[in-house]
Order: C-alpha cells, then structure tokens, then sequence
C-alpha cells in the first residue's frame, strides 16, 4: 500500500493579489485528494484571503501572521521580482516563516504558485531534497524546481531556458490548464449546444475579487445598448468582492433581468448555459475555452495582456481592453445584437474549444504522480545499504578504486565521512524507499566546485531513477556549490548518457573516464554559506 502523499501549496489571495492563485491551487489539491493525498495550504493573513473556502474544501490551511505595521515600514523590494510587494511582509520575514513551518510538516513536495516568490525562497523556506513544483504565468524570475506549469497561450518552454534548472519538466500551454472534473464532464454537452448558437444568456465575470469595480463598468455600458427583449445576464463574484453591494444595485436597474451569484460553486454549470461571456483574461479563460463559450476579453492587470493579446490572436475571444471607452462600446453592441450575433458566437467556439480540451488537471497530476520521491541526508542506518549497493554485480569496474572494501573499512569510511563538510551524503527516496545514493565530494581548495557521483540498488536499475534522483540532487546542490563535476567510467554508456541529458558537458578523459561537468547556478542559492575546509 503506497504512503499518501503530504502536498504543501503556498499561495496566496487577497484584495490586491485576486483570487486565480487560490483557485488553480484548489483544483490541483482537490485531484491529489482523490488520489490519496494530503494537502494543506500555506496562506498569509491578507485582506480577501480565502482560507474559509479552502478549508471547507477539506484541506488544511496554516496561516502565515498578517504583516505588523513595523514590517509594512519596511522598503519591500520593487523589482526583484517586479510583484515583490504582493508579499506584504520583507523576503526575509516570508522566508523565516515558511521554513518554520515547513520544517514541522515534512511536506513530500512543495507547490507554490506566488508571483512574489522566485528561487531565494524555493532554496531556503523549502527543506533540502523536497522536490518543488512551481506554477507560474509571467516567466520573469529564477526558480529551483523540478517540474514548472505555465498554461498560458503562446509560451514557449524556451521563455524559461535561463530561469529554471535544466532537467526541470516543463509542463507549458493550455493543455496542461488546471480546470475541475466538471468542466471536462460537462464539456461535450456545452459544444454540443453552441452548434445551435443564439443569443440569450450572457454572463459576467469579472474576477473573483474586482477590486477596481470594473463589473459595474460593463453593466452601465451594457445599459445604454438597445438589448434583446428575452436577454438575461448572469454576473457571478467572488465571496470576498468589495464592490459586491453596488453591483446588486446597479443589477436592479438594468434593462435586461441580472441577478449576481457570489461564492458559487456550480461555475462550469453556468458557463455551459451561457451564450457569451464578458470577463477577465486570467485563469478563468481556459474554463471558457473548454467549455467553448464565446468571450469580450477585458484585462484587469498588465500581466493579463499576453494572454488576451493571444486569445484574440487566435480568434478564441474578441478583445475590449482595459477600458470601455467609445471603441469598446461598439465591440459591445455587435456581439450584444441578437441578429448579428449567431454567426459570430459559433466561430469563436470553434477556435476556443480547439485551445482547452479539459484534460489538464489530469496531465498536471500524472506528473506529480510519477515523482513521488525526495532526498534526504545519508545517516549510519544507510551504512550497510550503501555497501552493498555499490558493490554489487560487480559495480567495482567503473570505480577508480576496483578493490572492493570490507564492510568494516566501509563503515570506517562512512562514519567519517558523515561528519565531513566537504562531504555531503544523499539518499534518493522512491516512494519512501530508500533506492539510490548520490555523493557531493567538496573541493578543499575550491568549494564552489563539487565532484558527484551516484550508485543505484540493484532493484532500481534501468527503470530511469538514476536520472531522476541525478536530477533530484543537481537541484539542491550543497550550499555555495556553482559547479558540478562528474567521472564516469567509459564503459558506463547509460551512466554517461544520463548526465548528457542532464546538461553535463564532455570537457575531457583521463585514463579511461569521461570527464563532465555542469554549471548549476544562473540559479543561486543567495543565503548559501560556503563550506569550512577541513582544517
């Protein structure tokens, strides 16, 4: 029976930040629940934060303490990372915080989807070996982790060449969109519907905060349109919204009948009974394309405009902007006139439907299934397993020392080498089995530079796990260490062939080994200290 796997998200939401982060994190958790999982969230004390919803999802949620006023004082950092302030608290308060409680629940992987968090935070608040997974939308920050999802349209794995470790899995574009089982169950029945398109239910969504009202905006330009008399409008908000009372006012002098849902679960519900959609061009737009609704883009944020630049682009959704002004005022009354409109609504179904077809949740969690493994530091337990894993089948061979030790001279060997600081001694974990050993060996006179060499249990081998627990260690490398090098024996073609893949350039040979090596910091760890030679 596999132990259930522990999921820390850190996200965030609030007034300032919205409520997609939140959301999307919800979505992911809610599947690795029906999985098994556990999952429990990691959330600052901010105005509009959403920890109720979270955890009348089932999940448990560890407040991080709203910033003092001592801490808002402080000079946040304005472009490291340009969202740096969504914080509300300096980098090295968040950081001392999430350590704290991250060390108390030895999470199996940290998920973080924050825009004011980048690879400072993942290599310092998250504990050494635990395998990180970062959601992202903006490809502007470093990050050390292992598998990176951006479902935006229009990038390209290549927008993270430089910002993320080599071997890091790049899960990229909508098909990877983070959409609850409902819009996938619903979804044939909703394209089924727009191939009849008409013109009678229009819904508005405009986030789930709003915090600049721009709900209120549309429904006074929507007013002044000479509507279909059978039009009805549905406007859906957030339970946190701030301007939620003004817009029920406002509803209540449309022309059309509006009514406004706030805190609704029952989303891809509406979607499919909509014919068009006003709304926002965050995460919410690919449960629109899955479900093929017909979207009047409106951007809300700057980092909102690549998105909707390449919605528009591919004709999946017809683009407002930011403001309703005159331009945008006729965009409105084409697709609102119910003679014009059919033709129109079917085409951008076609292209939205062909962007999302729902199933990324699904992808996204495959992933995180796969790599259900972490390091952790050798200790005597492992003396006798290490032994015998590199010595058997005659593993000697590839060594520069072919005479096999006694397990006494081994376990000298160890005992002394575990308390070592040139010497850092992992153990690659496979659903919490012990299966590999990956060794960093410090250069005394260098200690930037590392030599590292892995041995794997015989069970483990040619089932790929080298590679992932190389992968694994390369991104937690040990403090202060910008440089690994690696020697491998000329006859271990799958042992040379992993470190290639790994990024390990060929720089020369001596004798009869390979040597390698790999650079591991255009990401650094900023708080790493340089380990004290041996006096």
């Amino acid at each position: 029976m596999k132990t259930p796997l522990n999921i820390v998200f850190r996200a965030d939401a609030s007034v300032e930040i919205g409520s997609g982060h939140i959301m999307r994190c919800l979505t992911l958790a809610d599947a690795l629940s029906a999985e098994g999982g556990r999952c429990q969230f990691l959330c600052r004390d901010l105005p509009g934060h959403m920890m109720d919803l979270i955890t009348r999802r089932g999940h448990v949620v560890t407040v991080l303490p709203a910033p003092t006023p001592n801490q808002a004082a402080k000079r946040l950092p304005t472009s490291i990372p340009p969202h740096a302030s969504w914080l509300g608290v300096p980098l090295e308060d968040e950081i001392v915080q999430s350590r704290e409680v991250l060390d108390g629940l030895s999470p199996d992987r940290v998920v973080v989807d924050h825009y004011a968090l980048d690879a400072r935070w993942e290599a310092q608040a998250v504990p050494r070996g635990t395998p990180v997974m970062v959601i992202d939308d903006l490809a502007d920050r470093t990050h050390l982790c292992d598998i990176l999802l951006d479902q935006n349209l229009g990038r390209e794995p290549a927008d993270y060449d430089e910002l993320v470790p080599i071997h890091c899995k790049r899960l990229i574009g909508p098909h990877f969109a983070l959409l609850r089982p409902e819009f996938l169950i619903l979804r044939n029945s909703a394209l089924a519907r727009r191939k009849n398109a008409k013109l009678e239910n229009v819904l508005i969504t405009l986030g789930g905060i709003d915090k600049d009202n721009m709900t209120c905006t549309v429904l006074k330009a929507i007013a002044d349109i000479n509507l279909p008399t059978n039009l009805k409008i549905t406007v859906v908000m957030g339970q946190g919204a701030p301007w939620l009372e003004v817009v029920r006012n406002q509803a209540r002098k449309m022309p059309s009948a509006t009514q406004v849902l706030n805190g609704i679960s029952n989303m891809a519900e509406l979607m499919a009974c909509a014919d068009l959609c006003i709304g926002a061009a965050g995460s919410t737009s690919w449960e629109r394309c899955a479900m093929g609704l017909p979207t009047l883009l409106t951007v809300l944020a700057d980092n909102q405009w690549p998105t909707a630049t390449a919605l528009a682009e591919t004709g999946a959704a017809v683009l407002l902007g930011d403001v309703l002004v005159e331009e945008q005022q006729i965009i409105l009354q084409k697709y609102l006139r119910s003679e014009a409109a059919p033709c129109q609504l079917r085409q951008i179904s076609l292209a939205a439907a062909d962007l999302v077809d729902g199933a990324g949740t699904g992808r996204s969690l495959a992933q995180i299934l796969s790599h259900r493994d972490r390091l952790r530091s050798a200790d005597r337990g492992d003396i006798n397993r290490i032994w015998e894993w590199r010595y058997s089948d005659h593993a000697e061979r590839f060594y520069r020392a072919v005479e096999v030790p006694t397990l006494e001279a081994h376990t000298a060997w160890m005992e002394k080498a575990l308390s070592n600081p040139l010497r850092d001694l992992l153990i690659y974990c496979r659903v919490g089995e012990p299966v590999a050993h990956i060794r960093f060996d410090i250069e005394a006179e260098n200690p930037v530079e590392a030599e590292i060499s892995i041995c794997l249990s015989h069970a483990a081998r040619g089932q790929g796990i080298g590679q992932r627990a190389l992968s694994l260690a390369i991104a937690s490398p040990p403090p202060g260490v910008q440089r690994l090098n690696a020697e491998v024996h000329m006859d271990n073609v799958a042992s040379a062939r992993i470190f290639k893949k790994l990024g390990f350039h060929h720089v020369g040979t001596d004798g009869d080994f390979l040597q390698m090596t790999l650079r591991v910091t255009n990401i650094e760890h900023p708080a790493a200290q340089q380990k004290t030679p041996e006096k």
